[in-house]
């Protein structure tokens, strides 16, 4: 049976002291970006690291951020596995179906 290694958020507290600085580190820290079909629901894009840890997302940054989405599961029509650190299981969000995957 495959070990998951825990999900501990590196990023979630950075502070920026500028936007400028946050845009430079973004690019460098950013290994996927995932958009969303839009469902109407808010979140229709991330950015994502190369371990999952979502680094932005284009609204409700204070839900997202240090939440690890399944990177081994992105696909086209799929929709999204986060982590729930409670249980330690990959729930599927249902509402955030991809719609496409960018890596970078």
């Amino acid at each position: 049976m495959k070990t998951i290694e825990p999900k501990i958020a590196r990023y979630q507290k950075l502070k920026f002291h500028s936007n400028k600085a946050f845009d430079n580190w973004l690019e460098n820290k950013t290994a996927i970006i995932i958009e969303f079909v839009d469902d109407y629901q808010d979140l229709l894009k991330i950015w994502v690291d190369e371990k999952g840890e979502i680094l932005n997302g284009n609204l409700q940054n204070g839900i997202w951020l240090g939440k690890f989405v399944n990177v081994e599961q992105l696909g086209p029509e799929k929709p999204i596995k986060m982590w729930d650190q409670e249980t330690e299981q990959w729930d599927v969000m249902q509402r955030l179906v991809i719609e496409s995957v960018t890596t970078l």
